[in-house]
């Protein structure tokens, strides 16, 4: 087994390459991938999504 360290756009672009291939030949690497990828994914989001809420607070403090 190895492991990769790909960015997420990297990933979308072996996805889509995938995808152009006959189903039966690419479902299940497709769905390694997926298992794999979504809970990283999430992860990555959830941490954006808080910068981008410190980012606002710090942008615009509530004035007293």
């Amino acid at each position: 087994m190895i492991k990769l360290e790909l960015e997420i756009n990297e990933v979308n672009t072996i996805l889509a390459v995938l995808g152009k291939h006959p189903f039966s030949e690419v479902v299940e690497l497709i769905s390694k991938i997926k298992q794999q990828g979504d809970p990283q994914a999430q992860v990555i989001a959830a941490a954006d999504a808080a910068t981008a809420v410190t980012d606002v607070e710090v942008k615009n403090p509530p004035t007293e």
